[in-house]
Parts: structure tokens; C-alpha cells; sequence
């Protein structure tokens, strides 16, 4: 520990720097097959530096993948994947258990960017080889080809030595953020970082870096996570200041993410990974949502190329500006870790068979991505709850509510998920269940007993609504027909 900040965290920072500050000479690099194993060495010194003999599990994983995807039949190569990448992920994590070596926490971060990007690329393969195949039957049946052109399917084919690249690829191998590898191959291949405001996306990311640095070194210093694991914490101090320490807690949290974030965004800047045409609307994580052979056709044209003007959506993590004053929990989650939930979204969410429990499973999975702490599942699945509590709230009152109250009841919403996340997060950090639940125990589990209380009146709100909404209704019509009683047909 080095002035309140851990060694591996000044390992991860100095190797990050240095990876912005080669992205300038990286750009320089015209030959395409040059820059692949250029990208690859520098990203296995940079995994062998921080693993040492620890560096044979990512070998693995991306030796075992490199089969299923270019080997194996297509049907099935993306379930293989993504069982066995998360299966030899877990088993790491509990490998004390078994008398094996347990991973360090930097190990452990390597392999957790190499589980998104091995699986991601098992169901990119596998989706395109679908929609080729679909192609194939609609040329068959004399499909016009105007459809098949809406249809026409992204070429993903690797060999067995590109798996390798690109799970090495020095850009994000540390930290992220997660991309796809054909956001990677445009990077080798397109000559769109050549003109893409490199210098200028990297300046825009570091801004808020001095602050973030020094409000973290300066706060973590004084209040460290690590106290609430003393004995000390919980019979020396009160109960407000333990419910206190929890918004400290939370405020070192996002710092340290957020100079992580910054940095990680800046190697990919530099590097000019993820650099598009505005034209092509890159999303996070996904890359460009027009038609790919647009993107290659103007690989292929560096005069073209050099008119259009670009951004990097594509790498964007985090809006630090939403994550702060957004209001709901919706609405800054999704400008949380990006390029995290597109994966999320796209290999778990959208796929997951049953509609209903698809929230539940993509939480689940997320947590069980972060590792085999209880913190992380009680951090992660608690926010299900919450966003139950503010969907009610926002239901019964925003749509309604004037100006004035709008903003008093954007503010409570906004309180309530600062303070909800800052409950949660503590068991982030604190990791064993034995700390978490003595900690949540130690203020009396209040944002348990706080949300529930919530949404009880909540509910009654919504009861006396439809109550009165059904008197109403009953009192308009009764007046109806008192007006204009019905006819009545004339019996003879």
C-alpha cells in the first residue's frame, strides 16, 4: 500500500499509461499484418507482466476456444464456449478449495476481459455462419434480391492464430472495455484511426482525471474501505456513522472506477480502436449499426475515408455525468459500464428462453461474471427490488406531477438510488457474506426495511387510485343514464 492506494492499482495505472502513450507509435504501423503481431506481443508482455506463471490460464482458455470456434461444428460451439470459458473462470475463483493456486486479483481481471471477449466471438461466428446459411436458402428459393441485400449477413470467419490476436490484442487486455472482433479487425485493418481525432478524443477523456485521482488518494486516505473489516469500526463508532461511511464508501468507489474507466478509454483512443464514421452510428460495445459492407467499402477507400468525420461511441464506457445526476436507477445504469451491458444484453438478455426471468438471469450472470464472492450477488441482485420501488413511484407521480413537484420527486429519486447504491455497494467491496451481512446488520439492514416500507405505500396509493377511478367511472355512468334513461321496448 503506497499513500492509501494498493500496488496492484499502481501496476494497473502505470501499465495503462504506458499502453496510451504507445498507441501513438501504433497508429504509425501501415502494414495490417505487422500491426496484428505487433497488437498481439505487446498484449501477452502486458498479461505476462502482471500474471507471470499465472499467464498459462489465459493460454488456455483462448487454446480451448480457438478449437470450438474453428474447429468444432457451429451448432453447438457457442454453448461449448461459454461453458467451459465461465466453468475454468469459476473454478479459479475456488481453486483453493481444491489445494490448486488461487488467481491474484490482476490474474483475475485479465481472464474476466478474456471470458467476454472468447464467448462474444464463439457467438459472433456462430451468428454469422446462421445468416449465411439463411442466405443460402433464400438464393434457393429465388428470394429478390433487394431482400437478400437487407439480409446480407457480417463475415466472421477467424482462423485458429486470428482467436489469438484477438484475445491478446494489446487495446483493453487489462482492463476492457469489451469489443467485438470485427470493431478489432477494422482497427487493423481500416485506415479510419488515420483520420479520427485521436489526440482530441484522449484530452476530452482525461479532464476529469486529476480529480477523480486526487479526490480518491485524498478521501480513501483518510477513510479506507478496509476499516469497516476492524472490530474497531463497529465498537468505536455510531450507527449514523456507520449509515455516513457508506456514502465515503461509495464515493472512493466511483473514483477509483472512473480513473480506471478514463485511462482504459484512452488506450482505445490513442490506439484507434473503435474509430467510425458518424455516418455509421456506432453503438457501445456493438460497433457500427449500418450495413457492414458500407463500413468495408470505405476501408477500402482512404480518399473517401478521409472526408467523413468520426467519433468513438463504440469503446464509450461510462457518461460520468449521468451516473451522477440522473435521477432513477434506469436511467443511469444504462450509462454505467456500457460496453459491459451490451454484452449482457446481446449474449445473455436477448437469448436467455424465458421472457420473464430474463432481468433475473442477466443480474445473475453479471454477478457471476464478477466472481464467487456472496458481496457480488448481494450488491447485484439487489437493484431487481429497487427498480420494482421506482417503477411504481415514477408510475403513480411523474407522469402527472407538475413542474415543481416533478423536480422535488426527481430529487428523492435521485437520494434514494445514491443512497440504495452506496447500501449496495459496500458488500461490493467488503466481498464474504460474513462482512456484508455484519455490516448491513450494524445499521439495522435500513435500506431493507426502508425500501419495503416504500413499497407498501406504494401499493395503497395505487389501490385508493384505482378505487376512486372506479367510483368515478360508476358515478358517471349512474348520472348518464339518469339524463337519457335507456328506451324500453313497447309490449302489446
Amino acid at each position: 500500500m503506497v499513500a492509501g492506494v494498493a500496488l496492484d492499482d499502481l501496476l494497473y495505472g502505470g501499465l495503462l499509461v504506458s499502453c496510451i502513450l504507445f498507441g501513438w507509435c501504433f497508429r504509425r504501423i501501415k502494414n495490417p499484418v505487422k500491426k496484428k503481431w505487433i497488437s498481439t506481443t505487446v498484449g501477452f508482455l502486458l498479461v505476462l507482466t502482471v500474471s507471470g506463471t499465472h499467464v498459462l490460464r489465459p493460454l488456455i482458455v483462448t487454446t480451448v476456444n480457438a478449437f470450438f470456434i474453428t474447429v468444432m461444428g457451429k451448432k453447438y460451439s457457442h454453448i461449448l464456449s461459454f461453458i467451459f470459458t465461465f466453468g475454468f473462470l469459476t473454478f479459479f475463483r475456488v481453486s483453493d478449495y481444491f489445494s490448486a493456486p488461487y488467481a491474484p486479483g490482476p490474474v483475475n481481471l485479465i481472464n474476466m476481459v478474456l471470458t467476454m471477449r472468447m464467448v462474444g466471438l464463439a457467438f459472433e461466428s456462430r451468428d454469422s455462419w446462421l445468416a449465411h446459411k439463411t442466405e443460402s436458402k433464400m438464393a434457393t428459393s429465388g428470394a429478390k434480391l433487394s431482400e437478400m441485400e437487407e439480409k446480407e449477413p457480417l463475415d466472421i470467419h477467424p482462423g485458429f492464430l486470428d482467436v489469438y490476436h484477438y484475445a491478446f490484442c494489446y487495446v483493453g487486455v487489462l482492463t476492457g472495455p469489451y469489443f467485438r472482433y470485427n470493431t478489432y479487425r477494422d482497427m487493423i485493418n481500416t485506415p479510419f484511426a488515420k483520420f479520427a481525432p485521436c489526440w482530441e478524443a484522449t484530452v476530452e477523456r482525461l479532464v476529469l482525471l486529476p480529480f477523480s485521482i486526487l479526490a480518491f488518494l485524498c478521501v480513501n486516505s483518510m477513510y479506507p474501505n478496509k476499516m469497516a473489516l476492524a472490530d474497531e469500526f463497529y465498537t468505536d463508532h455510531s450507527v449514523l456513522y456507520r449509515i455516513v461511511f457508506l456514502s465515503i464508501s461509495f464515493f472512493n468507489f466511483r473514483m477509483r472506477i472512473y480513473t480506471g474507466v478514463m485511462l482504459s478509454e484512452c488506450v482505445c483512443t490513442m490506439a484507434g480502436l473503435g474509430a467510425y464514421p458518424e455516418f455509421c452510428k456506432p453503438r457501445y460495445g456493438m460497433g457500427p449499426t449500418c450495413r457492414w459492407q458500407e463500413v468495408a467499402r470505405l476501408g477500402r477507400s482512404p480518399v473517401q475515408a478521409m472526408r467523413e468525420k468520426y467519433n468513438f461511441e463504440t469503446i464509450h464506457s461510462v457518461i460520468i455525468s449521468s451516473c451522477e445526476f440522473e435521477p432513477t436507477v434506469r436511467q443511469s445504469m444504462k450509462s454505467w459500464n456500457m460496453t459491459i451491458q451490451y454484452w449482457l444484453a446481446a449474449y445473455v438478455y436477448k437469448r436467455f428462453p424465458v421472457k420473464p426471468l430474463r432481468t433475473f438471469a442477466t443480474m445473475f450472470m453479471s454477478a457471476f461474471w464478477h466472481g464467487a464472492h456472496a458481496g457480488y450477488y448481494l450488491c447485484i441482485m439487489s437493484v431487481p427490488p429497487h427498480l420494482v420501488v421506482e417503477d411504481l413511484y415514477v408510475k403513480l407521480f411523474m407522469k402527472t406531477a407538475g413542474p415543481h413537484f416533478k423536480r422535488i420527486l426527481s430529487f428523492m429519486l435521485w437520494y434514494m438510488r445514491v443512497q440504495g447504491f452506496a447500501y449496495m455497494s459496500i458488500t461490493f467491496q467488503l466481498l464474504t457474506i460474513e462482512a456484508a451481512l455484519r455490516y448491513w446488520g450494524s445499521i439495522y439492514f435500513c435500506y431493507h426495511w426502508t425500501l419495503g416500507l416504500l413499497y407498501i405505500i406504494g401499493l395503497i396509493i395505487q389501490l385508493r387510485r384505482s378505487k376512486k377511478g372506479e367510483a368515478v367511472q360508476q358515478a358517471v355512468h349512474h348520472d348518464f343514464h339518469a339524463i337519457d334513461p335507456p328506451k324500453t321496448q313497447k309490449t302489446e
